[in-house]
């Protein structure tokens, strides 16, 4: 069985409401983050260890679709988290958020790993590749 997904559970925080009382549109992508952070390092990707060998995971482009809105009444948050490696140098991140109402945004993320030292993208963690196939 792939071992790429993940469901990750956040708690909302107050101040990330606005003045209409639900989750701030520019707040959405923090909580993804969060749980994108959540499946890598399931998946033993750990952005401290990365550094130490010169090597970096970035994000080069995210599309939020927001659904429906989370109200103040909403304390937490589900997001579902489910990374693809096909081939060459891309992963494929998509997410799905939840409240308990049921689904209220979507995230397609692509990234990729850096070399730092020369500042280029190279290929995946051939153990993380191993996960995802």
């Amino acid at each position: 069985m792939k071992k790429n997904y993940s469901i990750t559970k956040l708690r909302i925080k107050k101040e990330d409401f606005d003045g209409y009382e639900h989750l701030n549109n520019a707040k959405y992508p923090i909580y993804f983050e969060k749980a994108r952070d959540d499946l890598t390092k399931k998946l033993g990707v750990n952005c401290k260890t990365l550094l130490l060998k010169n090597k970096g995971f970035f994000v080069k482009s995210a599309r939020y679709d927001y659904l429906n809105q989370i109200s103040k009444n909403d304390n937490y948050l589900e997001i579902h988290s489910k990374l693809e490696y096909e081939k060459g140098l891309m992963l494929n991140l998509q997410q799905e958020m939840f409240n308990q109402s049921g689904l209220v945004a979507k995230a397609n993320t692509e990234c990729f790993f850096v070399d730092l030292k020369k500042g280029k993208p190279i290929r995946p963690l051939s153990s993380l590749i191993k996960k995802l196939l």
